[in-house]
């Protein structure tokens, strides 16, 4: 994220909105680069990331409440899980997720979740699939066809 940030920032036009994406550890660097542009007072319209793992703690999502992420994950994804909740979660306090989530289900199904209820309810930030997930379920692909198949 910080190559990429340095990259581009003296190409950025002033006049021009930024938009971001990625998927899983690009969608990580997404948000990250995100972090950057907000601290810098860029024109950031949107961060969009899909299968993203989590990226800050407590105080990040305190500090980048008004980012404006939108997380699209599986429901069955283990990635945005990572890194998981440990003991030494305890000690050092644990990964979070900030901005809005977008859950895809299987047959068309989502769920949208303000960032309010994201950081309230953590659905992703969850075990509740633990077992159920496949690699595959990680895949661009996946994601695809999960947004083609919503009516």
């Amino acid at each position: 994220a910080l190559a990429a940030y340095t990259h581009f920032k003296p190409k950025i036009i002033p006049s021009y909105t930024i938009k971001v994406t990625g998927h899983s550890l690009g969608g990580a660097a997404a948000a990250i680069l995100g972090m950057y542009y907000q601290v810098e007072e860029q024109k950031l319209e949107k961060v969009i990331t899909f299968g993203q793992p989590k990226v800050t703690n407590e105080r990040g999502c305190e500090k980048f409440w008004n980012l404006p992420l939108i997380r699209v994950v599986d429901n069955k994804d283990i990635v945005p899980l990572v890194p998981p909740l440990t003991l030494l979660s305890f000690i050092g306090g644990q990964y979070r997720h900030v901005g809005e989530e977008v859950i895809l289900h299987e047959g068309g199904h989502w769920l949208w979740l303000s960032k309010h209820d994201a950081n309230r309810v953590l659905v992703s930030g969850t075990w509740s699939n633990l077992l159920n997930e496949s690699v595959e379920d990680h895949y661009m692909r996946n994601y695809i066809n999960r947004l083609d198949a919503i009516k």
